[in-house]
Protein backbone atom coordinates (compact mmCIF):
# COMPACT_ATOMS: atom_id res chain seq x y z
CA UNK A 1 0.00 0.00 0.00
CA UNK A 2 2.87 2.15 0.95
CA UNK A 3 4.31 2.04 -2.61
CA UNK A 4 1.03 2.35 -4.31
CA UNK A 5 0.79 5.74 -2.30
CA UNK A 6 4.00 6.43 -3.81
CA UNK A 7 3.21 5.92 -7.19
CA UNK A 8 -0.15 7.50 -6.64
CA UNK A 9 2.06 10.81 -5.15
CA UNK A 10 -0.88 10.52 -2.19
CA UNK A 11 -0.59 9.93 1.36
CA UNK A 12 -0.75 6.39 2.32
CA UNK A 13 -3.60 7.14 4.85
CA UNK A 14 -5.68 8.95 1.81
CA UNK A 15 -4.95 5.92 -0.17
CA UNK A 16 -6.45 3.63 2.58
CA UNK A 17 -9.62 5.62 2.69
CA UNK A 18 -10.59 5.72 -1.21
CA UNK A 19 -10.27 2.39 -1.30
CA UNK A 20 -12.90 2.02 1.88
CA UNK A 21 -14.82 4.45 0.26
CA UNK A 22 -15.10 2.17 -3.11
CA UNK A 23 -15.49 -0.66 -1.53
CA UNK A 24 -18.69 0.40 0.38
CA UNK A 25 -19.84 2.04 -2.97
CA UNK A 26 -19.76 -1.41 -4.65
CA UNK A 27 -20.83 -3.24 -1.84
CA UNK A 28 -17.85 -5.77 -1.83
CA UNK A 29 -14.12 -6.11 -0.69
CA UNK A 30 -11.94 -5.55 -2.99
CA UNK A 31 -8.69 -6.34 -1.28
CA UNK A 32 -7.43 -8.97 0.94
CA UNK A 33 -5.41 -7.64 3.47
CA UNK A 34 -2.68 -10.08 5.26
CA UNK A 35 0.14 -9.81 6.76
CA UNK A 36 2.37 -10.67 3.70
CA UNK A 37 0.42 -7.83 1.55
CA UNK A 38 -2.17 -6.57 -0.01
CA UNK A 39 -4.21 -9.04 -2.69
CA UNK A 40 -7.25 -8.97 -4.64
CA UNK A 41 -10.03 -10.76 -3.97
CA UNK A 42 -11.86 -13.05 -6.49
CA UNK A 43 -14.93 -9.89 -7.12
CA UNK A 44 -11.67 -7.63 -6.80
CA UNK A 45 -10.26 -9.00 -9.93
CA UNK A 46 -13.06 -8.68 -12.07
CA UNK A 47 -14.16 -5.61 -10.84
CA UNK A 48 -10.87 -4.76 -12.05
CA UNK A 49 -10.58 -5.86 -15.57
CA UNK A 50 -14.42 -3.60 -15.85
CA UNK A 51 -12.77 -0.86 -14.27
CA UNK A 52 -9.63 -0.94 -16.72
CA UNK A 53 -12.30 -1.22 -19.82
CA UNK A 54 -14.01 1.82 -18.79
CA UNK A 55 -11.00 3.84 -17.80
CA UNK A 56 -9.91 3.19 -21.28
CA UNK A 57 -12.84 3.78 -22.86
CA UNK A 58 -13.39 7.32 -21.64
CA UNK A 59 -9.47 7.57 -22.59
CA UNK A 60 -10.65 6.66 -25.84
CA UNK A 61 -13.45 9.10 -25.77
CA UNK A 62 -11.41 11.70 -25.02
CA UNK A 63 -8.90 11.07 -28.07
CA UNK A 64 -12.07 11.45 -30.09
CA UNK A 65 -13.43 14.36 -28.77
CA UNK A 66 -9.71 15.70 -29.59
CA UNK A 67 -9.60 14.62 -33.26
CA UNK A 68 -13.29 16.24 -33.98
CA UNK A 69 -12.22 19.46 -32.35
CA UNK A 70 -9.22 19.42 -34.57
CA UNK A 71 -11.63 19.17 -37.36
CA UNK A 72 -13.68 21.68 -36.05
CA UNK A 73 -10.78 24.00 -36.10
CA UNK A 74 -9.85 23.00 -39.36
CA UNK A 75 -6.33 21.49 -38.70
CA UNK A 76 -5.06 17.88 -39.60
CA UNK A 77 -2.35 16.10 -37.18
CA UNK A 78 0.20 13.75 -39.42
CA UNK A 79 1.85 11.05 -37.30
CA UNK A 80 5.44 10.26 -38.66
CA UNK A 81 7.94 7.67 -37.03
CA UNK A 82 11.58 8.51 -38.65
CA UNK A 83 11.16 11.47 -41.78
CA UNK A 84 8.68 13.96 -41.37
CA UNK A 85 6.11 13.94 -44.31
CA UNK A 86 7.37 17.25 -45.69
CA UNK A 87 10.45 14.76 -46.45
CA UNK A 88 8.81 11.65 -46.68
CA UNK A 89 6.18 12.10 -49.35
CA UNK A 90 6.47 15.87 -50.27
CA UNK A 91 3.97 16.00 -52.97
CA UNK A 92 1.61 14.80 -50.73
CA UNK A 93 1.90 17.14 -48.45
CA UNK A 94 2.18 19.98 -50.98
CA UNK A 95 -0.50 19.04 -52.98
CA UNK A 96 -2.72 18.67 -49.56
CA UNK A 97 -1.87 22.49 -48.63
CA UNK A 98 -2.80 23.48 -52.04
CA UNK A 99 -5.99 22.03 -52.23
CA UNK A 100 -6.86 22.95 -48.64
CA UNK A 101 -4.94 26.73 -47.92
CA UNK A 102 -6.81 26.95 -44.71
CA UNK A 103 -6.04 24.08 -42.92
CA UNK A 104 -3.58 23.86 -40.55
CA UNK A 105 -1.22 21.09 -41.13
CA UNK A 106 0.43 20.11 -37.33
CA UNK A 107 3.22 17.19 -36.88
CA UNK A 108 3.72 14.56 -34.18
CA UNK A 109 6.44 12.13 -34.10
CA UNK A 110 5.64 8.99 -33.21
CA UNK A 111 7.67 5.95 -31.29
CA UNK A 112 7.53 2.86 -34.01
CA UNK A 113 4.58 1.01 -34.18
CA UNK A 114 3.00 -1.20 -31.90
CA UNK A 115 0.36 -3.39 -32.03
CA UNK A 116 -2.83 -3.20 -32.09
CA UNK A 117 -1.71 0.19 -34.99
CA UNK A 118 -5.35 2.03 -33.90
CA UNK A 119 -3.77 2.01 -30.36
CA UNK A 120 -0.27 3.67 -31.84
CA UNK A 121 -2.40 5.93 -34.18
CA UNK A 122 -4.60 7.19 -31.34
CA UNK A 123 -3.30 10.95 -31.27
CA UNK A 124 -2.68 11.71 -34.53
CA UNK A 125 -5.49 11.91 -37.34
CA UNK A 126 -2.89 10.11 -39.84
CA UNK A 127 -0.05 8.46 -40.68
CA UNK A 128 2.45 7.76 -43.47
CA UNK A 129 3.59 4.03 -43.27
CA UNK A 130 5.18 0.56 -44.50
CA UNK A 131 2.93 -1.94 -44.21
CA UNK A 132 1.62 -3.08 -40.74
CA UNK A 133 -0.37 -5.81 -39.26
CA UNK A 134 -3.69 -5.98 -41.00
CA UNK A 135 -6.22 -3.38 -37.83
CA UNK A 136 -9.94 -4.02 -38.49
CA UNK A 137 -9.93 -0.35 -36.58
CA UNK A 138 -7.49 1.07 -38.79
CA UNK A 139 -8.25 2.39 -42.56
CA UNK A 140 -5.66 1.91 -45.51
CA UNK A 141 -5.14 3.76 -48.25
CA UNK A 142 -2.22 2.76 -50.89
CA UNK A 143 0.50 5.54 -51.69
CA UNK A 144 2.85 4.28 -54.23
CA UNK A 145 5.23 1.63 -54.21
CA UNK A 146 8.90 1.98 -53.77
CA UNK A 147 12.16 0.50 -54.04
CA UNK A 148 14.23 -1.00 -51.80
CA UNK A 149 17.67 -1.18 -50.96
CA UNK A 150 20.03 -1.36 -47.89
CA UNK A 151 21.43 1.53 -45.87
CA UNK A 152 25.38 0.52 -44.67
CA UNK A 153 28.21 2.04 -43.01
CA UNK A 154 30.49 4.03 -45.66
CA UNK A 155 33.24 1.37 -44.66
CA UNK A 156 31.28 -1.31 -45.46
CA UNK A 157 32.48 -4.04 -48.03
CA UNK A 158 29.12 -3.26 -50.44
CA UNK A 159 29.67 -0.06 -50.02
CA UNK A 160 31.14 1.22 -53.14
CA UNK A 161 28.77 -1.20 -55.43
CA UNK A 162 26.23 0.50 -57.24
CA UNK A 163 23.34 -2.41 -56.51
CA UNK A 164 23.81 -5.49 -55.01
CA UNK A 165 20.97 -9.03 -54.88
CA UNK A 166 19.39 -10.23 -51.77
CA UNK A 167 22.28 -13.27 -52.05
CA UNK A 168 24.81 -10.61 -51.01
CA UNK A 169 23.33 -9.15 -47.78
CA UNK A 170 20.97 -11.84 -46.70
CA UNK A 171 23.80 -13.22 -44.19
CA UNK A 172 24.63 -9.66 -43.25
CA UNK A 173 24.13 -8.37 -39.67
CA UNK A 174 20.45 -6.74 -39.39
CA UNK A 175 19.80 -3.90 -36.92
CA UNK A 176 17.04 -5.69 -35.16
CA UNK A 177 14.01 -3.82 -33.10
CA UNK A 178 12.14 -4.29 -29.76
CA UNK A 179 9.96 -6.97 -30.17
CA UNK A 180 7.21 -4.73 -28.60
CA UNK A 181 7.09 -3.37 -32.16
CA UNK A 182 4.91 -4.63 -35.26
CA UNK A 183 5.28 -7.85 -36.28
CA UNK A 184 5.46 -6.81 -39.82
CA UNK A 185 7.02 -3.52 -39.48
CA UNK A 186 10.04 -5.09 -37.52
CA UNK A 187 10.18 -7.53 -40.56
CA UNK A 188 10.64 -5.22 -43.51
CA UNK A 189 13.89 -3.43 -41.76
CA UNK A 190 15.34 -7.29 -41.47
CA UNK A 191 14.01 -8.19 -45.57
CA UNK A 192 11.87 -10.87 -43.89
CA UNK A 193 10.03 -11.34 -46.71
CA UNK A 194 12.80 -12.68 -48.79
CA UNK A 195 14.79 -14.61 -47.13
CA UNK A 196 14.24 -18.61 -45.51
CA UNK A 197 15.74 -17.84 -42.46
CA UNK A 198 15.97 -15.78 -39.47
CA UNK A 199 18.48 -13.07 -40.05
CA UNK A 200 21.38 -12.45 -37.40
CA UNK A 201 20.40 -9.16 -35.65
CA UNK A 202 22.17 -7.11 -32.88
CA UNK A 203 19.09 -5.74 -31.11
CA UNK A 204 18.47 -2.05 -29.94
CA UNK A 205 17.88 -0.64 -26.74
CA UNK A 206 13.66 -0.92 -26.15
CA UNK A 207 13.48 3.13 -26.47
CA UNK A 208 15.97 3.55 -28.63
CA UNK A 209 14.31 5.43 -32.08
CA UNK A 210 15.79 6.26 -35.71
CA UNK A 211 18.58 7.93 -34.81
CA UNK A 212 20.61 5.55 -32.36
CA UNK A 213 19.63 3.27 -35.33
CA UNK A 214 21.16 5.44 -38.32
CA UNK A 215 24.12 5.57 -35.78
CA UNK A 216 24.85 1.82 -34.79
CA UNK A 217 24.60 1.53 -38.70
CA UNK A 218 27.40 4.31 -39.64
CA UNK A 219 29.48 2.54 -36.94
CA UNK A 220 29.19 -0.53 -38.74
CA UNK A 221 27.05 -2.72 -36.29
CA UNK A 222 24.71 -3.95 -38.52
CA UNK A 223 22.53 -2.71 -41.83
CA UNK A 224 18.73 -2.14 -42.49
CA UNK A 225 16.28 -2.32 -45.47
CA UNK A 226 15.24 1.06 -46.34
CA UNK A 227 12.89 2.63 -49.12
CA UNK A 228 15.54 4.29 -51.72
CA UNK A 229 13.37 7.35 -51.38
CA UNK A 230 13.83 7.49 -47.42
CA UNK A 231 17.57 6.14 -48.05
CA UNK A 232 18.67 9.29 -50.76
CA UNK A 233 17.58 11.79 -47.88
CA UNK A 234 19.26 10.07 -44.96
CA UNK A 235 22.57 9.15 -46.94
CA UNK A 236 22.62 12.98 -48.36
CA UNK A 237 22.14 14.54 -44.64
CA UNK A 238 24.74 12.08 -42.83
CA UNK A 239 28.03 11.05 -44.89
CA UNK A 240 28.01 8.11 -42.81
CA UNK A 241 25.87 5.95 -44.25
CA UNK A 242 25.30 4.83 -48.03
CA UNK A 243 22.08 3.58 -49.98
CA UNK A 244 22.53 0.84 -52.02
CA UNK A 245 19.60 -0.56 -54.37
CA UNK A 246 18.62 -4.41 -53.83
CA UNK A 247 17.67 -5.22 -57.12
CA UNK A 248 15.92 -8.38 -56.82
CA UNK A 249 14.08 -6.96 -53.70
CA UNK A 250 9.81 -6.59 -54.29
CA UNK A 251 9.57 -2.82 -53.83
CA UNK A 252 7.13 -1.97 -50.73
CA UNK A 253 3.95 -0.22 -50.70
CA UNK A 254 3.90 3.16 -49.21
CA UNK A 255 0.69 3.85 -47.44
CA UNK A 256 -1.44 6.03 -45.47
CA UNK A 257 -3.24 4.93 -42.21
CA UNK A 258 -5.52 6.19 -39.82
CA UNK A 259 -8.55 5.10 -37.38
CA UNK A 260 -11.44 4.72 -38.92
CA UNK A 261 -13.88 6.03 -35.92
CA UNK A 262 -11.83 9.31 -36.43
CA UNK A 263 -13.25 9.73 -39.89
CA UNK A 264 -14.25 13.33 -41.13
CA UNK A 265 -14.63 15.11 -44.58
CA UNK A 266 -10.99 16.77 -43.55
CA UNK A 267 -9.60 13.19 -43.41
CA UNK A 268 -11.69 12.50 -46.43
CA UNK A 269 -10.03 15.27 -48.52
CA UNK A 270 -6.54 14.03 -47.52
CA UNK A 271 -7.15 10.81 -48.87
CA UNK A 272 -8.80 11.93 -51.89
CA UNK A 273 -5.77 14.33 -52.61
CA UNK A 274 -3.02 10.97 -52.15
CA UNK A 275 -5.61 9.02 -54.66
CA UNK A 276 -5.60 12.14 -56.87
CA UNK A 277 -1.54 11.92 -57.03
CA UNK A 278 -1.49 8.23 -57.33
CA UNK A 279 -3.50 8.19 -60.26
CA UNK A 280 -1.32 10.34 -62.13
CA UNK A 281 1.63 8.15 -61.28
Amino acid sequence: MTRAATRLRIAQPALSQAIASLEAEVGFPLLERQARGVSLTASGEVFLAKARAAVSAADEAMLAAQSLARVVEGTITIGYAGLPPWQSYPELAEAFAAAYPDVEIATKELPFPTVPASSWLSEVDVTMVSPLRPDPLVWVEPLREEPRGVLVSREHRLAKRKSVAVADVVDETFIGLDSSCDPRWRGFWTMDDARGRAPKLVTMRPSAGTQERIGMIAGGQGITVVSLAHGAIIEAALPGVVAIPVHDLAPVMLSMLGRTDRLSPLIDGFREVARSLRAGN
